[in-house]
């Protein structure tokens, strides 16, 4: 009976991968989705060499066990620089994936060529401590994605990452049940507790990643001129970024991004984020959700419109920021504005 779950089980997982690889074909441009879907043909591989074993008991032993694991492993890093890409787009660099990567290979190949057992368990050493770096790495970088958006995004819809911490702890926590499985490859309750993890956790993964909008071209930074830098220069563009947007509505763009200043001020990315960081004392994303906030005001008082059409209409991507934002911002929800006037 518990065999059958196994067969089942894995029969879900290829085919779950290869959907997977096939949708995410889509956004083959973009690196983080090409890395994606060679995963995810590197899962759908790994599922289909382990089958023979599951259809021939007599051979699945320790030593087997220990060689199919060995090459399952290369896919721990694959999933850490992954991680890397999303929380600190466009530097991860082919020298630095190799150097993660290549201790798995190397190892996984010494094992399957020597079946010595010391580098099964120092490949199985440095999973572990991948992955619990992984985990401590992960918990610091998200905060500081989150202040960079900021710096470029007036929305975080679709590229928020704060979902990505629950993901690495689950992550961590099928690794463990992985190291189980493979201390104790016998016990086939872990390894079917194993396997549902992984096709619970790569479906997590696609429904955000699917959803997630690529920050690439947003996170590459101009370099600023040297002339640029002056009083009356912060001054112009003062004047040029309140009328901008007071006059000119700009915020009421759901979508509107740093670049998009830039190129309305006619200069550079990194010159409007300092002035709006340092002049203006706040960020990019609260600069113009204090405009969205105070349109939305007006929309309240002198309106009978629904939450939801005036978050439309003030700019935001969804009834939820809108709630979201205007409630930090104000101290109360909209509703509670409305009632209160």
């Amino acid at each position: 009976m518990l065999y059958d779950c196994l067969f089942l089980i894995y029969g879900m997982l290829i085919i779950f991968y290869s959907l997977m690889a096939w949708v995410f074909m889509d956004k083959w441009g973009d690196r983080v989705y090409r890395m994606i879907v060679c995963l995810m043909v590197i899962l759908c591989i790994g599922c289909i060499k382990d089958i023979p074993f599951l259809f021939d008991r007599s051979i699945y032993c320790e030593e087997n066990d220990h060689l199919l694991s060995a090459i399952d492993m290369v896919v721990v890093p694959m999933y850490i620089l992954i991680i890397y890409e999303l929380l600190r787009p466009g530097l991860l660099t082919r020298l630095k994936a190799y150097l993660s990567v290549s201790p798995f290979i190397l190892l996984a190949v010494l094992y399957v060529l020597t079946r010595v057992d010391l580098f099964y368990y120092i490949l199985l050493v440095i999973s572990i401590i991948f992955g619990t770096t992984a985990l401590v790495w992960t918990t610091i970088e998200i905060p500081k994605y989150q202040t960079r958006l900021k710096q470029r995004y007036s929305y975080t819809d679709n590229i928020d990452l704060r979902w990505l911490r629950g993901i690495v702890y689950a992550f961590y926590f099928i690794l463990g049940l992985w190291v189980v499985a493979c201390v104790k490859f016998d016990e086939v309750v872990i390894n079917i507790l194993y396997l549902c993890g992984t096709l619970v956790l790569g479906m997590f993964i696609s429904y955000f990643m699917n959803r997630h909008e690529s920050v690439l071209a947003e996170f590459e930074d101009a370099p600023i001129p040297m002339d640029d830098s002056s009083a009356e220069k912060d001054d112009l563009l003062g004047r040029n970024l309140d009328e901008y947007m007071r006059e000119g509505k700009a915020y009421l763009n759901p979508n509107l991004k740093l670049s998009d200043l830039a190129t309305a001020m006619a200069t550079n990315r990194t010159y409007i984020s300092n002035f709006i960081n340092h002049q203006l004392g706040t960020t990019f994303y609260d600069y113009v959700n204090s405009f969205r906030v105070e349109h939305a005001c007006g929309l309240l008082t002198q309106t009978d419109k629904t939450i939801s059409v005036i978050a439309e209409e003030s700019g935001f991507n969804s009834p939820q920021s809108f709630i979201r934002v205007y409630t930090r911002i104000k101290g109360l929800s909209p509703t509670e504005y409305r009632k209160g006037r």
